[in-house]
C-alpha cells in the first residue's frame, strides 16, 4: 500500500466524489457502475483491495457487487449474512470497523474463496443513505502499516456520497434503464442537504451583473450613456484606491495584500475591459447599467474559456470590477437596486445563494435549489429545509452545465440531478414523495395524540409568510425565534418604525402566545441588498448581528420603538440580542430599551422580557455577569458549534467536519445548561441542532426542556418527547459524555431513535 499522500489536491475527497459522480453518465448498469467505482476508490487512495456489497431484502444477504484486487473463479457469488465477518457486523451495527491484523478481530471468518489471506489490514465503513444502511464499502491491503484516522474519515466521506449513487442506480435499473442512458440525458451530483424530489425549469441566478432587470432601463443617447459610464468607472477606481490606502495605511492588509485592489482598478484602464463595455454602447445602443453587465460577462467567460486557472481567477475580478462599476451607476443616478423574481416553479441555480438571495426567492415558491457551492449546515441550507425547498449544493460547474428553461429534476436526499428526465423517472419520484409525505402525517398525528410532559415546550422558528402558514396549520401557539432580518431583506430600503410595526404584527395577530423577536441579525452571509457592507477578510468574525446594532444606534431604536409600539397594544413580545460578546452591549440595548419605554409612555411593568444568544463560545464564561441584565438565554447552536470548532460550515472542503455530535459541543451544552440552572435563567434552544430526531434526543438528556424549530420539524420533536422516558434520557446522558468520538456519539443517538421509534429516522 503506498503513503496515503496526494498533492494534487488539498480537497481530495471532492475530487474523488466528482470523479465517481461522472461515472453513472456513461455506464450500462449499476454493475458497471461498481466495477469502476471500486477501480476508482483504489487507485485515488491506494488500497490493494476496495469492494461493495450491497443489501438484498429478498435475500436478506450483503451481495457482492463490485471488487478490484481479488481474485476469484469468475461467476462466484459472494453473499454474507448479516452476522458473518467483520463486514456483516458493520452493516449491522452501522458502524465503521478498521481492524490490524484483520484476522485477530473476533468477527473475522475465514472465507476461502475469496483470497484475501494476505490482506491483513481491513476498513468497512457503512453505506448509509438517511440512517438506511444499503451496503458495506471495505477496503483492504498487504501492508502491515496502520490505517490513520485521517484515512478513515475520507473512507467514510466517500461512503456517505456513494449512498447517493447507490441509490438512484438502482432506481434506475428498476426502472429497466441504465443509468445515464434513457431517464435522463445527464445526471449531476452533488451534496443532498434538503430532502425530497423537486422538477422545474432551470432558472440561472449568477451575481449582480445577472440579478437587475438591466433591459428596461433606456439608453439616452450614445455620448450621454457614454459619460455615465466612464464617470461610473472613475468612481469606481476612486473607491478602490481609496480602499486600498485605507485597508494598508491601518494595518488591516500588508501592503502587498492592498497591491489586490490597485490591480482591480487598474483594470479599469484596461483595453480589452474598457473597449468591450464601450462597443456595446456604442454599437448595440445599450444603456451604461446593461452594457457594464453584458461587457463585463462578456470579457469573464473569455477568461474562463481558456481553462487555466490563473485566467479564471482573472474572471473572477473582472466580474467584481463590472459589479463595483454597476452599483456606481445606480448610485449616481439615485435608483435603488431592484433585483427580479424568478417564475414560480423554477428551479433556481446558482454559483452561491446568500440567505438574502433566498429571501427574496421564498414568494416564487421555487422546485428547488442548486448550488456550486455551499455546505450542509450552511445558512442557505437551513433555510431551504425550514421552507420545505428540495437543495442540493458542491454540484460543479452548474451554472455552465445548465442553460434557462432547461427540465431538471432535483434528489435533495441523494444529492442527484436529472437533466430532461424522462416520465418514468419522474413517475417513480412522484411515488417516494407520496410515501415520504404519508410519513410526516403520521409523524404529526402521533404528535398530536398527547400533551408534552410537565415543562417542556417546543415552539417555532419564522421568518416567511410559508412558516407562520405551517405553524398556524399546526396548532402551534408560541414563537421561539421571530426572524427579523428576512423581513429587512423584503424592503428596497430601510424599513419604517411604521413599516416595522406593520410586519411585527402581522405575526402578532396569528400568534396567542409569547413571540420572541430576535432584533435585526445581517451581516457574513447575511446581506441586505440596500446596504453597502464592508469589505472584511472573515465577515463571519466582522460587522454583523449586534455589532451591527451597535455601529448603527439609530436603526436598533427604531426597532426597539417598533416592537413595544406593539407590546403596548397588548402583544406578547420578547426581545432578543444575537451574538452577544461584550457586556456593554447588552447595557446598551438596555439603556435604549428603557429609553424607549419611557418615550412610548409606557408604564415600567410594562417593559418587555430581554434576553441574549449565546453564540460565541467566549460567553460561557462570563455568563453570570449578565444575571442582572437579561431575563432569559437563547442558544444558536449553529453559529455556537461553528466558533466551537472553528469550522466553517459553509465550506465544501471542511465543512463535512461541522458537527453537533462533536464531543466538545455536547459538553458545552451540559456545561451550559448547569450554569443557567444555577442562575435561575430559563435557557431554550433554536438552532438547527434542537430539530433533528438525534440532537433534540441529546439535548433532552442534557436536561434541556425549552426548544424552537422549523413549523414542519415540530412534530418530530414533539413526538420525540412524548415517547422517550427519564430513564432513557439519564443512561443517554451518561453514554454521551462519556464518548470521545463524534461517529461514536452519531451512531449511538441513531441506535436510541431505532429503539425509541424507527418512523423518527425517516424525518
Amino acid at each position: 500500500m503506498a503513503p496515503f499522500v496526494n498533492s494534487d489536491r488539498v480537497d481530495l475527497h471532492l475530487k474523488i466524489i466528482q470523479e465517481i459522480s461522472e461515472l453513472i453518465n456513461h455506464a450500462q448498469g449499476l454493475d458497471a457502475v461498481l466495477s469502476q467505482v471500486v477501480e476508482k476508490i483504489a487507485k485515488s487512495l491506494h488500497f490493494d483491495v476496495v469492494s461493495i456489497y450491497i443489501w438484498d431484502p429478498t435475500l436478506e444477504k450483503l451481495v457482492m457487487r463490485g471488487n478490484w484486487g481479488l481474485n476469484f473463479e469468475p461467476g462466484t457469488s459472494i453473499m454474507l449474512s448479516p452476522d458473518e465477518g467483520i463486514t456483516g457486523s458493520v452493516f449491522s451495527r452501522r458502524r465503521a470497523i478498521a481492524a490490524m491484523p484483520a484476522s485477530k478481530h473476533p468477527d473475522f471468518k475465514y472465507f476461502p474463496d475469496l483470497g484475501e489471506d494476505k490482506y491483513e489490514v481491513y476498513m468497512g465503513v457503512p453505506i448509509l443513505l438517511q440512517r438506511k444502511a444499503l451496503g458495506v464499502l471495505v477496503a483492504q491491503t498487504a501492508s502491515t502499516r496502520p490505517l490513520l484516522p485521517a484515512e478513515q474519515t475520507l473512507f467514510e466521506i466517500v461512503a456517505s456520497r456513494l449512498a447517493g449513487l447507490l441509490e438512484v442506480a438502482d432506481r434506475l435499473e428498476r426502472l429497466g434503464t441504465a443509468p445515464g442512458a434513457v431517464s435522463a440525458r445527464k445526471t449531476l451530483q452533488g451534496k443532498g442537504v434538503s430532502g425530497g424530489p423537486g422538477i422545474g425549469p432551470v432558472y440561472l441566478f449568477h451575481g449582480l451583473l445577472h440579478k437587475l432587470p438591466l433591459s428596461g432601463i433606456a439608453g439616452q443617447g450614445v455620448d450621454e450613456e457614454m459619460g455615465r459610464f466612464k464617470k461610473a468607472a472613475n468612481v469606481a477606481k476612486q473607491e478602490l484606491k481609496d480602499l486600498s490606502a485605507v485597508m494598508a495605511n491601518e494595518g488591516k492588509i500588508s501592503n502587498h495584500d492592498a497591491a489586490i485592489f490597485e490591480t482591480h482598478s487598474m483594470m479599469l484602464d484596461d483595453g480589452l475591459f474598457l473597449r468591450e463595455i464601450e462597443g456595446l454602447i456604442t454599437e448595440s445602443k445599450l444603456s451604461a447599467e446593461e452594457a457594464t453587465a453584458k461587457g463585463a460577462e462578456n470579457v469573464a467567460l473569455r477568461f474562463e474559456s481558456r481553462g487555466n486557472p490563473l485566467l479564471m481567477e482573472r474572471a473572477v475580478d473582472v466580474r467584481e470590477v463590472g459589479e463595483r462599476v454597476l452599483a456606481a451607476l445606480f448610485k449616481l443616478s439615485g435608483r435603488k437596486i431592484k433585483m427580479e423574481s424568478p417564475a414560480t416553479g423554477c428551479v433556481v441555480v446558482a454559483k452561491d445563494l446568500g440567505p438574502a438571495a433566498v429571501a427574496r426567492l421564498e414568494g416564487a415558491k421555487p422546485a428547488a435549489i442548486i448550488t456550486e457551492r455551499g455546505g450542509e449546515n450552511s445558512h442557505t441550507t437551513i433555510l431551504a429545509r425550514s421552507m420545505h425547498i428540495p437543495a442540493v449544493v458542491g454540484v460543479q460547474g452548474a451554472t455552465k452545465l445548465l442553460s434557462s428553461g432547461q427540465q431538471v429534476l432535483v434528489d435533495g436526499d441523494t444529492g442527484f440531478v436529472f437533466v430532461e428526465p424522462n416520465a418514468g423517472l419522474i413517475e417513480e419520484y412522484e411515488k417516494t414523495f407520496e410515501e415520504s409525505r404519508l410519513v410526516q402525517a403520521e409523524i404529526i398525528a402521533k404528535a398530536q395524540e398527547s400533551d408534552l410532559p410537565y415543562g417542556y415546550q417546543v415552539d417555532v422558528n419564522v421568518g416567511f409568510p410559508s412558516d407562520v402558514a405551517t405553524a398556524k396549520e399546526l396548532g402551534i401557539e408560541n414563537v421561539g425565534l421571530f426572524r427579523t432580518e428576512f423581513s429587512f431583506m423584503r424592503f428596497d430600503g430601510w424599513p419604517t418604525v411604521e413599516e416595522q410595526i406593520a410586519v411585527y404584527r402581522e405575526v402578532g395577530d396569528l400568534f396567542p402566545g409569547d413571540i420572541t423577536v430576535r432584533t435585526l441579525d445581517i451581516g457574513a452571509d447575511k446581506r441586505l441588498p440596500y446596504f453597502a457592507f464592508p469589505d472584511e477578510a472573515n465577515p463571519l468574525l466582522g460587522l454583523r448581528s449586534i455589532r451591527f446594532s451597535m455601529e448603527y444606534p439609530d436603526l436598533f431604536r427604531e426597532q426597539i420603538k417598533a416592537i413595544l409600539s406593539l407590546v403596548k397594544q397588548g402583544h406578547h413580545f420578547r426581545i432578543l440580542l444575537p451574538m452577544i460578546s461584550r457586556i456593554w452591549e447588552v447595557e446598551t440595548a438596555r439603556e435604549i430599551l428603557e429609553e424607549t419605554v419611557t418615550d412610548l409612555a409606557m408604564p415600567p411593568g410594562a417593559v418587555p422580557p430581554m434576553g441574549i444568544m449565546v453564540e460565541v463560545p467566549g460567553l460561557f464564561h462570563q455568563l453570570e455577569d449578565y444575571k442582572d441584565l437579561v431575563d432569559f438565554f437563547s442558544v444558536g447552536t449553529n453559529d455556537l458549534i461553528q466558533y466551537l470548532l472553528a469550522v466553517d460550515r459553509d465550506s465544501s472542503v471542511v465543512g463535512h467536519l461541522y458537527s453537533g455530535y462533536h464531543p466538545s459541543v455536547i459538553r458545552m451544552m451540559k456545561s451550559l445548561k448547569e450554569k443557567a440552572d444555577s442562575l435561575r435563567k430559563d435557557i431554550a434552544v433554536c438552532g438547527e441542532m434542537a430539530s433533528i430526531p438525534g440532537g433534540a434526543l441529546a439535548l433532552c438528556a442534557l436536561g434541556y426542556r425549552h426548544f424552537s424549530v422549523p413549523p414542519f420539524q415540530a412534530p418530530g420533536v414533539r413526538y420525540l418527547i412524548q415517547s422517550v422516558t427519564q430513564d432513557v434520557l439519564d443512561q443517554v446522558a451518561d453514554t454521551i459524555l462519556g464518548l470521545s468520538h463524534e461517529k461514536d456519539i452519531r451512531a449511538y443517538l441513531d441506535h436510541c431513535i431505532e429503539q425509541i421509534d424507527p418512523l423518527l429516522l425517516e424525518i
